[in-house]
């Protein structure tokens, strides 16, 4: 440990800078990860009990005629038939005799590792009833359902937020890297100028026109001074805007990836939601956005949802934004927001006058990092729209662009069944 710190120690300043930061960030993300998937192992833990208790009540009823005529051989056809139904992994039956007949499904051919499953509790879940006709006992049926499904998903999810992870890590990195090289360049000069003086290597023999160091000190100190006098349009000031831009620029991205990486599960209480209201704080918050651009964003009547309020704050949030954002220019952005309902689920339309997106790009957009129009100020991420179709999809939905009435695009957002009210 000694000899690591003593390594660590004499690497250069912005190499351990760096290496803490990626190590915090790296740290922070790989436990939100692993509490999302033990917190989606428990949820699941609870719909596996719950499928359970659900198929011990309906499953005698459906042998009982087989087992009061004791047809043994279509009573193991039927149980060989029934482990091929989803989470279904043994089904065993034993008669008043002792006589045994038993069906198990096969080891599932996408599995997650066992050790993943084991850390996490992805455990098999297992009961028994009686099977009764008429009053009277003819055996004991055990059931035992898998938890391989809820394991592979939940594995393919940890795969995915790793890779995210890994990116904002890398981003991270990059981000510092850029910000203290473009900005902490003079201190570069002053830190080699007091090396040199620490370790003796000042040029005390003065030619005429003064020591090489000495000189180059001097002469940065009045560069330095230059740049920070107040009233001049100096590099300094210009390093110091890029620093802080850069820093406000990294926050909305740290800000975003966190959002993306939680948008797949409810960030509130699930409740009935008055849309129309949601949309109407959400414009009156980019109103100083709006009034610079001289923009209009019309609310049609929108049915209420089922959604948590966080989340759907950020799906007008996002498309409004979009909206004034990528406006045409010369033309003040307009946005109109509709939607339709129905059985199936619930479709927000938000449409505008904008630029547009050609037809070939429109499902790229939707890919986290993804920026079409890199001309913009900077302000972008390139994950709002994989926000709203993470989000969308969580519902059982998805999200899509079509071509505007108005010339620009509508953005399509349908939320499933289960956000109608």
């Amino acid at each position: 440990m000694t000899r690591f710190l003593r390594l660590w120690d004499q690497l250069p300043f912005l190499a351990r800078l760096l290496g803490t930061a990626a190590i915090a960030l790296g740290i922070a993300g790989l436990t939100m990860v692993l509490v999302s998937a033990r917190d989606e192992a428990r949820s699941s833990y609870a719909d596996l009990a719950e499928e359970l208790e659900s198929e011990l009540e309906t499953l005698p009823a459906a042998i009982a005629e087989v087992v009061v005529i004791g047809d043994y051989a279509t009573l193991q056809q039927t149980l060989d038939r029934y482990v091929k139904r989803p989470r279904i992994f043994r089904v065993t039956f034993t008669d008043l005799t002792g006589v045994t007949l038993a069906s198990q499904d096969r080891e599932r051919a996408h599995a997650a590792p066992r050790w993943f499953s084991t850390l996490l509790h992805f455990e098999n879940l297992g009961g028994d009833t009686q099977v009764m006709v008429g009053g009277r006992r003819y055996g004991t049926l055990a059931l035992e359902v898998t938890a391989q499904d809820f394991a592979y998903r939940a594995w393919v999810r940890v795969g995915t937020h790793m890779v995210i992870l890994l990116m904002a890590v890398i981003l991270n990195f990059l981000g510092i890297w850029l910000v203290l090289r473009t900005g902490l360049a003079p201190l570069r000069h002053l830190e080699a100028g007091a090396a040199r003086l620490a370790d003796g290597r000042l040029d005390i023999r003065l030619p005429e026109e003064g020591s090489p160091e000495l000189r180059r000190l001097y002469t940065f100190s009045q560069r330095l001074n230059a740049q920070l006098s107040e009233g001049n349009e100096s590099e300094a000031l210009v390093s110091l805007d890029f620093i802080q831009q850069e820093a406000l620029r990294l926050r909305g991205l740290l800000h975003d990836i966190e959002l993306y990486l939680a948008a797949g599960e409810a960030l509130g209480k699930l409740q009935a939601q008055n849309t129309e209201e949601v949309a109407h704080s959400v414009r009156m918050a980019l109103m100083p956005e709006i009034t610079r651009t001289q923009g209009h964003i019309e609310i049609e009547p929108l049915p209420p949802i089922i959604l948590d309020r966080r989340r759907l704050e950020e799906l007008f949030h996002i498309a409004f934004e979009n909206g004034l954002r990528y406006a045409r220019p010369q033309t003040p952005p307009r946005i109109v927001v509709s939607a339709t309902h129905d059985e199936s689920g619930v479709e927000l339309r938000v449409a505008d006058n904008g630029t547009g997106i050609a037809e070939e790009f429109r499902d790229r957009v939707f890919r986290v990092f993804e920026r079409l129009d890199t001309s913009q100020d900077g302000r972008s991420t390139g994950i709002g729209l994989s926000i709203i179709r993470r989000i969308a999809e969580s519902t059982g939905g998805g999200a899509w662009i079509e071509e505007s009435d108005m010339g620009g695009i509508t953005l399509a957002i349908k939320l499933g069944q289960e956000t109608v009210v």
